[in-house]
């Protein structure tokens, strides 16, 4: 008989966390696991997609302003569907799932945690802490925010295991001829491309790739700047943007895209500026795939895949000056960059690749279920 595995999250809009679990997701193996998504709020683009490809997705829609209500309709429903394995993701969903999971007497609750929670105030910090008493295991998703959650936020260092991000390797290689994506953003064959993917919210630091980017192109005037992404910021840092006579015609700004393998296939650097907190960034780890070497913000776990001066340069959070010399060093050592970026796939090959977390993921289900066969009720194991 097949394990009943529910990911409960909030919503599925793009974001590194939902791009993680639909990884696990699509790759669990459906012999041994029956899967489902169950979305708290709402749906989004990769609910969409994974609705498409064939797997169950629920959108629940509970209303937090009705919570004793919710909590109880969300517990009837774990118990019905006699779910076996409850894995959250996220701070919010962690809170929902693990509450309604107790009366529901699911046999194994684990929480995916996929960011620092540095901001976190001490009520949030006891809930937590609390909340861990009934979790039997809580996944990091880098070893900085495992020392968050030991350190910060004070939960035994036995509850939980890091399992990094990872990538879909396949999916991510350069394609031979890249002159139909130049040709679609009108891409001078002299034209240096330095691009960024993520959400266009304050934590990436657009802005500070702006203002870092007038001191790039006082040098390398063709230099292009390629912002993939979408978000609550979008319109404040387009305006930014063109207001800067400097930089207005070096910025594309793309909005959402599907074809993220083909827009990295034309950029020669990949700036990833994060200058608040990150877990273990996932767009990095896709540019890196992809051969191409990284700039990134030295905050979270982005040192844990970016070694400096080997697949990419790490600059202090922030830092516009030190993010400004770091594409220029690039830009002036094409050799150095090119070797960045060919070490940078064999990191994501050796350490990050998609296959390598299904697995671990399939191995603690695994243990903790035949923990639960010895016990009625959930237990943590050691690692």
């Amino acid at each position: 008989m097949k394990t009943a595995v529910v990911h409960l999250v909030d919503d599925l809009n793009v974001g590194g966390l939902e791009r993680t679990l639909a990884i696990i997701v699509k790759n669990l193996d459906k012999d041994r696991y029956r899967t489902a998504v169950w979305c708290l709020i709402g749906g989004g683009r990769i609910a969409d997609e994974l609705k498409r490809q064939g797997f169950e997705v629920v959108i629940l829609g509970l209303r937090p302003s009705h919570r004793i209500r919710s909590l109880l309709e969300l517990a009837c429903r774990l118990r019905r569907e006699r779910v076996q394995i409850l894995h959250c993701w996220g701070a919010s969903a962690g809170v929902w799932g693990r509450a309604a999971s107790i009366p529901a007497r699911v046999p194994v609750r684990l929480v995916h945690v996929q960011n620092t929670y540095y901001n976190f105030s001490r009520r949030e910090r006891l809930k937590e802490r609390f909340l861990s008493m009934f979790t039997d295991r809580i996944i990091a998703c880098s070893e900085a925010v495992r020392t968050c959650l030991v350190e910060f936020i004070g939960i035994k260092g036995h509850k939980i295991q890091t399992v990094h991000n990872s990538v879909e390797i396949q999916r991510f290689r350069k394609i031979a001829d890249t002159r139909p994506v130049r040709a679609e953003f009108s891409l001078a064959p002299e034209d240096i491309v330095v691009g960024s993917v993520s959400r266009l919210v304050p934590v990436k630091g657009h802005h500070c790739l702006l203002a870092a980017s007038v001191n790039v192109l006082k040098k390398f005037p063709a230099v292009k700047f390629l912002v993939v992404g979408d978000g609550p910021l979008r319109k404040d840092i387009e305006a930014a943007a063109s207001e800067e006579s400097v930089i207005r015609r070096n910025f594309i700004f793309t909005g959402y895209r599907e074809d993220i393998p083909r827009l990295l296939s034309i950029m020669d650097i990949f700036v990833h500026p994060s200058g608040v907190r990150e877990g273990l960034p996932l767009a990095v780890a896709e540019a890196m795939a992809c051969g191409i070497p990284v700039v990134a913000g030295d905050v979270g776990g982005t040192s844990e895949i970016v070694k400096h001066g080997e697949t990419g340069l790490l600059v202090p959070p922030g830092d516009i000056y030190a993010l400004a010399e770091s594409i220029v060093f690039l830009v002036e050592n094409p050799e150095k960059a090119a070797e960045m970026g060919r070490r940078g796939r064999e990191v994501v090959e050796e350490r990050f690749s998609s296959g390598l977390m299904v697995d671990k993921i399939e191995n603690l289900y695994g243990r903790l279920m035949a923990l639960h066969k010895h016990s009625e009720e959930p237990a943590v194991i050691p690692l």
